[in-house]
Protein backbone atom coordinates (compact mmCIF):
# COMPACT_ATOMS: atom_id res chain seq x y z
CA UNK A 1 0.00 0.00 0.00
CA UNK A 2 2.61 2.66 0.79
CA UNK A 3 4.04 2.09 -2.76
CA UNK A 4 0.33 3.05 -4.55
CA UNK A 5 0.45 6.66 -2.16
CA UNK A 6 3.81 7.29 -3.32
CA UNK A 7 3.61 6.62 -6.72
CA UNK A 8 0.01 8.41 -6.79
CA UNK A 9 1.72 11.55 -5.07
CA UNK A 10 4.50 11.69 -7.63
CA UNK A 11 2.27 12.21 -10.34
CA UNK A 12 0.25 14.11 -8.44
CA UNK A 13 3.54 16.40 -7.88
CA UNK A 14 4.57 16.14 -11.33
CA UNK A 15 1.44 17.17 -12.77
CA UNK A 16 0.67 20.28 -10.22
CA UNK A 17 4.47 21.43 -10.67
CA UNK A 18 4.76 21.33 -14.09
CA UNK A 19 1.18 22.79 -15.07
CA UNK A 20 0.46 26.08 -17.16
CA UNK A 21 -3.30 27.02 -16.14
CA UNK A 22 -5.06 28.45 -19.67
CA UNK A 23 -8.46 29.20 -19.63
CA UNK A 24 -10.67 27.54 -21.98
CA UNK A 25 -11.85 30.36 -24.58
CA UNK A 26 -15.04 32.33 -24.09
CA UNK A 27 -17.08 30.35 -26.75
CA UNK A 28 -17.53 27.52 -24.07
CA UNK A 29 -16.33 24.57 -22.11
CA UNK A 30 -13.43 22.15 -23.84
CA UNK A 31 -12.46 19.25 -22.67
CA UNK A 32 -8.58 17.86 -23.51
CA UNK A 33 -7.67 13.98 -23.46
CA UNK A 34 -4.59 13.56 -21.42
CA UNK A 35 -2.70 12.27 -24.42
CA UNK A 36 -3.81 16.31 -26.18
CA UNK A 37 -2.59 17.55 -22.87
CA UNK A 38 0.72 15.76 -22.62
CA UNK A 39 1.49 17.02 -26.63
CA UNK A 40 0.56 20.39 -25.79
CA UNK A 41 3.06 20.65 -22.50
CA UNK A 42 0.63 20.53 -19.40
CA UNK A 43 -1.35 23.62 -20.91
CA UNK A 44 -5.39 23.62 -19.44
CA UNK A 45 -7.65 24.70 -17.34
CA UNK A 46 -8.75 22.96 -14.27
CA UNK A 47 -10.82 19.92 -15.93
CA UNK A 48 -7.69 19.32 -18.42
CA UNK A 49 -5.72 18.91 -14.98
CA UNK A 50 -8.39 16.70 -13.69
CA UNK A 51 -8.58 14.40 -17.13
CA UNK A 52 -4.39 14.10 -16.93
CA UNK A 53 -4.25 13.43 -13.48
CA UNK A 54 -7.19 10.52 -13.15
CA UNK A 55 -5.78 8.92 -16.65
CA UNK A 56 -2.40 8.59 -15.24
CA UNK A 57 -3.76 7.33 -11.79
CA UNK A 58 -6.23 4.92 -13.63
CA UNK A 59 -2.65 3.82 -15.74
CA UNK A 60 -1.19 2.22 -12.80
CA UNK A 61 -4.19 0.54 -11.60
CA UNK A 62 -5.21 3.24 -9.38
CA UNK A 63 -9.49 4.23 -8.44
CA UNK A 64 -10.09 7.69 -9.41
CA UNK A 65 -12.79 9.07 -10.86
CA UNK A 66 -13.49 13.09 -12.26
CA UNK A 67 -15.82 15.12 -9.74
CA UNK A 68 -17.13 18.71 -10.97
CA UNK A 69 -18.68 21.08 -8.17
CA UNK A 70 -20.41 24.70 -9.60
CA UNK A 71 -21.72 27.51 -7.53
CA UNK A 72 -23.32 30.79 -9.02
CA UNK A 73 -19.42 32.06 -9.29
CA UNK A 74 -18.56 29.18 -11.73
CA UNK A 75 -17.45 25.89 -11.59
CA UNK A 76 -14.13 23.42 -10.98
CA UNK A 77 -13.40 19.87 -11.46
CA UNK A 78 -11.19 17.53 -9.50
CA UNK A 79 -9.69 14.36 -9.48
CA UNK A 80 -10.90 11.74 -6.59
CA UNK A 81 -8.92 8.53 -5.30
Amino acid sequence: MPDDRLGICNIFDYCYNNWHYVNDPSKGELYSSASNTLANGLNGDCDDFAILVCSMLLSIGGDARISLAYNSGGGHAFTEI
